[in-house]
C-alpha cells in the first residue's frame, strides 16, 4: 500500500520491469516483517543495553512479561 505508489511515479517504460520491481520490494518488505521484527522484538533489549537510545525508545513500565505485568495489565 505504501510501495506501489512511491513506485508508479518513478515511471518505467515497461510494464514488467515495474512489476519486478513491485515484487521485489514486497519481498524485501515481508522478509523483514517475518525475520528481522520477531528478533527485535524477542531481544529484550532494554535489560542488555544502557544507551539513552534504547531508553528513550523502548521506554515502559515493565521489561518483560513477568508476575507484576500479569497482575498489572494481563487477564
Amino acid at each position: 500500500m505504501l510501495v506501489a505508489p512511491i513506485i508508479s511515479l518513478i515511471g518505467y517504460h515497461v510494464h514488467t520491469n515495474e512489476t519486478r520491481v513491485i515484487s521485489f520490494t514486497i519481498f524485501c518488505c515481508l522478509c523483514v516483517d517475518m525475520i528481522i521484527l520477531p528478533l527485535f522484538i524477542g531481544m529484550n533489549i532494554v535489560e542488555h543495553t544502557d544507551t539513552k537510545l534504547s531508553k528513550s525508545l523502548f521506554k515502559g513500565k515493565y521489561t518483560d512479561f513477568n508476575g507484576t505485568w500479569f497482575a498489572d495489565v494481563g487477564f
